[in-house]
């Protein structure tokens, strides 16, 4: 009898530091996650913005052979498209932007006329009730390039080579409500692949 009530003497609950220690660990484990999943939906939404910049490559090259110059959306460095004001959530995890263009309009303007000439389709998704609107994007896309009598060359950091003939295009997405954290990406002529650089 007096094992039995030994046995049970010892079988106590946990204590309130043990508790603690729990506490803390799976809260340190729950943060990693969270991090880690936010890291993941960053990656996963730089590859719409690369596979754009990608595109815009090969059909700048294309365009320039065709017709001996190359497109431009933009004639100002913050001629980006969507503009800022037409994004749901603008700057949020998850903002997006609603392409809202139809090629087959008659007298296109820029950028509308810039996209369409290169035929590219924005990448992205209908939303659901939102059909009228058009694709959804993450991204704001800017493209310019040379042509008889255009733009002047840029300089760095988009254009190193002077008096030559280029272009490049630019995507940006934020990662904060201020729209101050972000990445913007990068190609042109002088690049092989899409450069990607954090800012501030």
């Amino acid at each position: 009898m007096t094992g039995f009530f030994r046995a049970r003497g010892l079988s106590r609950g946990f204590s309130l530091i043990e508790l603690m220690v729990v506490v803390a660990i799976m809260g340190v484990l729950a943060t990693i996650a969270i991090v880690s999943y936010k890291k993941y939906m960053r990656r996963a939404r730089l590859t719409e913005g690369i596979t754009f910049l990608m595109d815009v490559k090969m059909k700048q090259e294309t365009y320039f052979s065709t017709y001996s110059q190359y497109v431009t959306t933009g004639a100002q460095l913050t001629d980006f498209y969507p503009p800022s004001t037409d994004f749901l959530g603008a700057g949020k995890e998850g903002g997006m932007a609603f392409w809202k263009w139809d090629c087959t309009a008659a007298n296109l303007q820029p950028p509308f006329d810039g996209f369409c000439a290169l035929g590219i389709v924005p990448s992205g998704e209908v939303l659901e009730g939102h059909a009228a609107d058009g694709w959804v994007t993450h991204f704001q896309y800017l493209v310019q390039g040379w042509s008889p009598g255009g733009l002047a060359n840029p300089g760095p950091p988009y254009i190193f080579r002077q008096g030559t003939r280029w272009w490049f295009a630019l995507g940006r997405t934020f990662w904060d409500s201020n729209a101050t954290e972000g990445v913007e990406l990068r190609i042109s002529n002088e690049l092989i692949t899409v450069a990607e650089a954090q800012f501030p």
